[in-house]
């Protein structure tokens, strides 16, 4: 029985350095599909050759682009901080003028006139709607845009949502009148002043077609809506403020 000359390899051991050299070669975008592995090579101290110079290079692209990345990424979240903390100022100019309100009819001027909430927020236009009906009852209704029964719903996309976030479209003439037009992106938020009132919603268009879009966050304009909840409450008598 003869004795095999090779000595076997001890179990769990890695590659030997010339089997990875005949994998890279005959695997030649091994490297280039597993670009994470650059960061771990360390490149060479001297150039020796077209090849090393060629790989040294490439491993200076890679790190280049990373930065290039890295780059890009921070600059993106300073922007977004710093618009994030524009919006919050703004919504906060928005609360103080609205708790600062003499009377119904100030508030509503505040929610609907051209130099009010909108233009606060920079929006091309806010508009507070209601449903008709008979239980409004002496409620100054100037400055509200009426709607007919059932058309919240309707707007909501057919349920009960509480907030709807809509790209690229056209304003309703029915909630954004003469300003429809301009309208290209919209947030409606649903209203509930009192359990005995038809529902109410605040409209809020911009002329930027993606200012509002189904996927951002909604936290602030929900807040928004519940400072308008509270402040109609607070001018509509004790059973709207029961609430």
């Amino acid at each position: 029985m003869g004795l095999r000359s090779d000595k076997a390899k001890p179990k769990g051991a890695g590659p030997s350095p010339e089997e990875v050299k005949s994998f890279l070669a005959a695997n030649p975008e091994f490297l280039v599909t597993n670009v994470d592995l650059f960061e771990r090579l360390v490149p060479p101290s001297a150039v020796s050759g077209d090849q090393v110079l060629d790989l040294q290079q490439f491993m200076i692209s890679r790190l280049q682009a990373h930065v290039r990345s890295l780059k890009d990424v921070q600059r993106e979240m300073i922007e977004a901080s710093s618009v994030n903390s524009l919006v919050l100022a703004q919504v906060h100019k928005v609360v103080l003028a609205l708790l600062d309100a003499r009377s119904f009819e100030q508030l509503v001027e505040y929610i609907a006139a051209p130099s009010g909430l909108s233009k606060t927020v920079a929006l091309t236009s806010a508009v507070l709607c209601i449903e008709e009906s008979p239980l409004w009852g002496s409620v100054p209704l100037r400055g509200i845009s009426v709607l007919e029964k059932g058309a919240i719903d309707r707007m909501m996309g057919g349920g009960r949502e509480s907030l709807r976030l809509s790209a690229h479209i056209v304003g309703d003439k029915a909630i954004f009148g003469p300003l429809a037009p301009a309208v290209r992106s919209e947030a409606l938020v649903r209203l509930t002043i009192a359990p005995d009132l038809p529902p109410a919603l605040l409209a809020l268009g911009a002329a930027n077609a993606e200012q509002f879009h189904p996927e951002q966050g909604s936290d602030l304009l929900e807040f928004l809506a519940h400072v308008v909840e509270r402040a109609l409450r607070r001018w509509l008598g004790e059973g709207a403020r029961a609430l």
